[in-house]
């Protein structure tokens, strides 16, 4: 009976990883005339994990963290396996710092701003963004990623993998 009722307790926890994972949000970031599909980090579970542990990004260009209210914020690399520049934004949407991150490294990368939002993509993508210090950046409301597959053509999107 305890073997069963373990089976069942734990079908039902990798059920509902399953259906929070599918419903994760995303959504299209404009840097002057590209646009990125990112993961969005809403929760402060998905903030701390970022992007930790992937070897590789899959289907989008990296993620956006948003703040309710703009603050400083403090990010590290541990874990993280992708060179990504870490990019703060203020209330205003403008880019207030740029941060090379490296790889796996535990030193403590601050905003010191209060900002609004971080992006981080891949590092060799700046150069052909050609991002700077109060650029604008912009993004489009959230929407569940069954969305995105439906609503999004790739073919218009920056291909920063």
């Amino acid at each position: 009976m305890k073997i069963l009722n373990f089976k069942i307790y734990f079908s039902f926890i990798f059920f509902s990883a399953y259906i929070l994972n599918s419903y994760s949000k995303n959504t299209i970031v404009n840097i002057g005339n590209y646009s990125l599909l990112v993961d969005v980090a809403l929760t402060e579970k998905q903030k701390k994990n970022g992007l930790m542990f992937k070897k590789k990004l899959v289907d989008t260009n990296g993620m956006l963290f948003i703040y309710k209210k703009p603050k400083k914020v403090k990010f590290w690399m541990k874990n993280t396996h992708i060179s990504l520049a870490i990019i703060f934004i203020d209330n205003n949407k403008k880019v207030k710092k740029i941060i090379k991150g490296k790889t796996l490294s535990d030193k403590v990368i601050t905003s010191d701003y209060p900002i609004i939002a971080v992006l981080e993509i891949p590092y060799s993508c700046l150069k052909t963004l050609n991002l700077k210090i109060n650029d604008s950046v912009f993004w489009d409301e959230l929407f569940p990623k069954k969305i995105n597959n439906r609503n999004i053509n790739k073919n218009n999107l920056f291909p920063c993998l």
